[in-house]
This record gives structure tokens, sequence and C-alpha cells, in this order.
């Protein structure tokens, strides 16, 4: 999986496709290729490590060319190598291929091609569709089919996911692409046209996108695109406005995205909330008003997502059951896909997911659908595959996230699911004060996020502190539990730090024998109703010698004597406690990973989308 870009046009190729591969650099990746059509003849250049490296390498070996496919390769088959990096070419040398997802039939695939005469020189499973193209380019009496039939006679073979784009050599003015399970978009210019795994690589070259669909090919020129089924039936497919701008994929200033995007929450949690909740507690959700009588008669809720979103889902559990009274569950999208979960039209299921891409969340809703559940999305990515097939759900525009490591979409999808609960207690008649102050601080959040972000300097000073340290432990009570654990992630992620959330309350349950002087403990403990319980959990900590980090409302003095390592966030409704409090724990994340010397923006081993399982 990772990043594919491919262009044919009028203009230069290799310029193009360089940028955007730069553009995808934050999916995360470990190799780089690319490779052109120039004179009716194939060359390509690729390399493991770091698309600069591929940059330098291309400036010296490539032509300039009009047609060309690039990628970056996140190692699944096969080590980061010369060898496995894509683009994939045959044993004639005229076709390539680049490919995100996993064929699945692979090996048999690879035994029949090698019994037929194919070579292989790598260990992916990619290499077997350009071999396999190249052999149903063949007629059996021995003249040659066209691309659009080889392709299409290849995939009806394939069982697996993808997302690829193919040239060949001897047709060089078409560029093929074709989906199945793992995203895929057209971007539609003037006198070029472009495919790609992600809407940032098509900027600025594109003014409008197409989605494709699993199971279409796309027939590409430079002057129109043409997208049949594999059945070869012609598709009329929506053609929509590019939506996103050069500034959102660029780090306006900001020394990473990662700090951008933390940085830039006070302004995501206003557009999720825009034209959603008024001054005055109105909620308004015109996404979800037509199955809001599925939901308020549903047997329960089950939300679902993975990583951070499943750390959203555990949150919005905790908030539906407590102010809506409906049974909640919250299922790992990777288990539920696979574990045959009893769910029926009594049901509704809320995907959570960033990317709208994650192979797992979307693999758990389209169970839950065929087992006849109402599907909702909570998501940020419009066009995406579980924005699609979902029957309703909120966008929570958050803007484009580049860095691996969520923060501002973890923020947005919690004032999603908490508009979500507002929305459902309006058309339950449940409205009360209560509800019309937990409006009016929702209002307040983007305010509130802003003073928390001023305490930057302090979260950096306190970095210095910590960044050699080995485990951490993170605490939490209640909806700050969740916090917890997604702060426990974000270090781990970037940092490369063991660390670990649990409950306050579980710490006498195993993790307290871990405490010693050299193990950092973070609580979450503003002053709401288990307050007084987790004060107790501090002193336990505080006498075992472990190194203390409050996260607090107030700089109260009986905190001070436990710790000196304090960070205030302001008071607000205990629902919205976690809007706050995870904003420092992404801070310390991002200030320790620094120090480290990690980085931040593409850690590793990590993708920005799971588009594999």
């Amino acid at each position: 999986m990772c990043g594919i870009v491919g262009y044919i046009g009028n203009g230069l190729a290799l310029p193009i496709l360089m940028n955007g591969l730069y553009n995808l650099e934050y999916r995360g990746y470990d190799s780089a290729g690319v490779a052109i059509i120039k004179e009716s003849k194939l060359q390509y250049v690729k390399c493991p490590g770091k698309v600069e490296t591929l940059a330098r390498t291309v400036v010296s070996k490539l032509p300039d060319a009009e047609v060309g496919i690039a990628h970056t390769r996140w190692a699944t088959h096969g080590v980061p190598s010369v060898e496995n990096a894509h683009p994939h070419m045959d044993c004639t040398g005229t076709i390539a291929v680049v490919h995100n997802g996993i064929i699945e039939n692979h090996y048999q695939l690879r035994d029949k091609l090698e019994q037929l005469g194919h070579t292989f020189k790598s260990q992916t499973d990619t290499e077997v569709i350009s071999h396999l193209i190249e052999e149903k380019l063949k007629e059996e009496d021995g003249t040659r089919r066209d691309l659009e039939t080889a392709v299409r006679a290849a995939l009806n073979e394939i069982e697996g996911t993808y997302g690829i784009a193919v040239i060949y050599a001897g047709e060089p003015d078409t560029l093929v692409a074709a989906r199945k399970g793992s995203p895929l978009l057209i971007g539609i210019g003037k006198n070029q046209n472009l495919v790609a795994s992600d809407v940032a690589a098509l900027v600025p070259y594109a003014t409008k996108v197409v989605h494709l669909a699993d199971g279409e090919i796309a027939f590409i020129t430079r002057e129109k695109v043409d997208i049949k089924t594999l059945e070869n039936v012609e598709v009329e497919k929506d053609v929509e406005e590019m939506m996103l701008e050069a500034s959102e994929v660029q780090k306006g200033g900001y020394a990473h995205y990662m700090q951008k995007e933390i940085f830039e929450q006070p302004q995501s949690l206003t557009n999720v909330m825009r034209g959603r909740l008024s001054d005055d507690g109105e909620v308004k959700l015109g996404g979800i008003l037509q199955v809001m009588p599925n939901i308020l008669s549903a047997r329960r809720i089950i939300l679902t997502g993975c990583g951070t979103s499943w750390h959203a889902a555990l949150y919005g559990k905790y908030l539906i059951e407590e102010h809506i009274g409906m049974p909640v569950e919250v299922e790992y999208a990777s288990e539920f896909r696979y574990r045959d979960p009893v769910v029926d039209s009594k049901d509704v299921v809320v995907a959570i997911t960033q990317s709208g891409e994650t192979a797992d969340t979307l693999a758990a809703m389209r169970e839950a659908k065929r087992k006849g559940a109402i599907c909702l999305a909570i998501c940020n990515v419009v066009g995406s595959s579980v924005a699609r097939e979902s029957d309703a759900g909120i966008f929570i525009h958050a803007g484009p996230e580049i860095g691996v490591a969520s923060t501002k979409a973890f923020t947005s999808q919690l004032v999603a699911l908490a508009l979500f609960t507002l929305s459902m207690a309006k058309a339950c008649s449940l409205e009360g004060e209560k509800w019309q102050m937990i409006s009016r601080e929702m209002c307040r959040l983007p305010e509130l996020v802003t003073e928390v972000l001023k305490r930057e300097p302090l979260i950096k000073e306190i970095a210095g502190s910590f960044y050699e340290a080995r485990n951490f432990l993170y605490l939490g009570r209640g909806y700050n539990f969740p916090v917890a654990l997604e702060g426990a992630l974000k270090l781990k992620e970037i940092s490369y730090i063991h660390a670990e959330g649990y409950p306050a309350a579980e710490m006498k349950h195993g993790p307290i024998a871990l405490i010693d002087s050299e193990m950092p403990v973070v609580f979450i403990a503003p002053r709401d109703k288990t307050y007084s319980k987790i004060l107790s959990n501090i002193e336990e900590v505080k006498a075992r010698g472990g190194q203390i980090i409050a996260i607090v409302n107030d700089d109260v003095q009986q905190m001070r004597e436990s710790t000196e390592y304090v960070i205030r966030i302001p008071e607000t409704a205990d629902v919205l406690t976690p809007i706050l409090s995870v904003i420092p724990l992404q801070l310390l994340a991002y200030h320790i990973a620094l120090l480290r010397g990690c980085n931040v923006d593409q850690p590793r081993n990590l993708a920005k989308s799971v588009t594999v399982e």
C-alpha cells in the first residue's frame, strides 16, 4: 500500500509525478519509484529510501516524457529494496504497474506464470500483475490483444485488493487505472489527466475529480477518461470540483505537519460545528436526519474503528450511554469483521475513520450492512469509500491531516460524537438545562483550545525532563480514560517509547508493580466527579517514587505537593474535558519525539491510511 500517482498529458510528466510523490510522503513508505514512456520505450528508476533520493537519481537517468506512473511503497511482501520497489515490469520490459493492496492468490498465479516461462525479480505480490497482463496480451494465434482487454482479463483472475495504474510501451497514449478495495481517484485537468491514491497528489494539476468505485477500470488519455466495469459495461460517473487548495498540503511556516495540525484545532473544531450548532444551542445534523427514527428505535448502537478512531468510539460510548440511556458497544473493526458478530436490522453501526479508506473499518461496515444494520459514518474525507457506502453520516471537516499521528481529526471526531448525542437528545425530547450548558460550552471550545495551546513552552520544558524515559503510564477515569489511551498511542507512534493507557482505578490491579523512580506516570485529573479518587491514585504513585505529570483544571496546592509537573487546562463541561486534556498529550509526544531525533510526520513502519489488512 501507500502512494500512487500517474500522469498523461501535454506537459512534462516527471516534475508532476515527483511533486505528487512529495505530497504523498505523509502516508508513510520505505521505497519509491517512477516509470515513463519515451519514444515508445519504457524507462524506470526505483530505490529504497526517501523520495528525495529518487529525485536525485531521476534527474540524471530519465528523459522528459508526457506519460508516466510513480509510487511510494510500504512493505507488505518483501523487504524494502530496489527489486521490491514499484513500479514492477514484465519480462519484455514494456509493461509497468504500480499497486496498492494485497493480491491474495499471488502464490498460485506466480507458480502458473513461472510454468509458462515468466521470470520474477522481486518477492512482491504486485509483480504477478505485470506478468499476468503480459500473458493476457497474447492471443492464441500469436497476435496481440489491446491493453484494455489484457488488463480486464488479468484482473478477472486476481483475488484480493488493488488500486493499480498501468502503462504499456505498445500503447504509449493510454494510462489504465483500476480499483478494488483500495482508493483511487482520477484528476481531470486541461489537456492532461492524472490518477492518484490520494487527492493531495493531484494538487494543483487537476480542476475536477472522479472517484473510482470497486470493480471499475479507467482508460485515460490526454483528452478523455472512459470508465467501465470488469464486465466491460460503460459507467457514467459524477465529476466533482477539486476542493483542496495547495496551501492545505503545505506546512504553512510550522516545523512539521503534526505541529501545524495541533495548532489548527481551534479552526478544525469551529469547522465541525459550523452550521450545526448555533449560539443558542440549536443542533442541526442534516446528514443523519433521515435515519434518526432508525437510530432511536435501535436495540443498540455499535461504534467501530481502528487506533485513534477506536479511542474516539470509546468516548462516544460513555457519552451516549450516560446521556441517552441507549446501550452502546465499541468494537475494533479488525476483530468485528472476522468474528461473525451478532448484528441485524435492529442495530445501528457507526464507522469512525479519518480517511474513510481504512480497510478493516470499511470491511466491518460492509459486514454490518450485509447483516441488515443501518450504517453511519463519522469521516473526514468526502468521496471516500466509507462515506459513499454508508447510509448516512457526519463529515468532520477537519481538513487534510498530513501527519501520520492523528491530532485534529481525533478532537473533531469527539465533537462530532457530542453533536450526534445532542441531536439524539433533541429527537428524544431530553433537552433541558444540562444540554443548554453543554451546547454553550461546545461553542467556547475553539477559545478554550487556544488557551491550552499557550502551554506549549511549559510542555516543551517538561518533555526535556522525560525524553530519555523507556516507559510511560497514562491514567485517566471516565471520559478521560480514552484520552489516556490516546496519549499513550501518540507517544508510541512518534517517539518509539513504550507507553500504556489504563483506567486509573486499574492501576492497583497490576500496573502498580511497574512503578519506580524511573517510571513517568501521566494523570488526566480534571476536577470532575472522580477527582478525589484520582488524587488517591496520585498519592499511591508518589509513595512508590513514580514521576508524575498531571493535567488539571486548577493549580491547587494539594496537586503541587504531589508533583512539580502540572499542566493546567480550562474548566468546561465534564463531557468536553477530553477535547482539552488530549492537547497537552499531543504536544508532549511531539516534543519528546523531537528531542529523540524522530521523524514526527513519518514515523517508522506506520502508514497514514491503512488500506490493507
